[in-house]
């Protein structure tokens, strides 16, 4: 069920990103070993879902240089910041979650893990 939830949203996407899949065509034209509809579907996602992890990243980031919260990693979709405290974490974790909210569009949840924020 969830793997048929997840195709229709792909497809559904995909077929308002016309451009994006002009590109891939554009691309892959001419190339040998030309892609199948499946793997261009997963390469739309993939490149699709970079801008948003790359979104989501930049607006935490943001909010931790305005907070002054140093960030010790980032990761292709998320960074690594130390907070103390559990109750300063969980609140860290839900600002960050609704700052990278409100600039990709859709719900995005900052999970605090073991005396760290690993937000992605």
């Amino acid at each position: 069920m969830y793997k048929k939830e997840q195709e229709a949203k792909t497809a559904g996407a995909m077929s308002e990103s016309s451009r994006a899949l002009q590109y891939l065509q554009q691309m892959w034209a001419g190339k040998v070993g030309r892609k199948d509809e499946r793997s261009r579907r997963a390469a739309w996602k993939s490149y699709m879902l970079q801008e948003a992890e790359a979104t989501s990243r930049e607006a935490k980031l943001h909010w931790c240089w305005c907070k002054g919260v140093r960030v010790i990693s980032q990761q292709h979709d998320g960074i690594v910041v130390m907070i103390d405290g559990e109750g300063a974490q969980a609140r860290a974790a839900q600002d960050m979650a609704r700052a990278a909210t409100a600039r990709c569009g859709f719900d995005v949840t900052v999970v605090p893990k073991q005396g760290r924020i690993w937000a992605s």
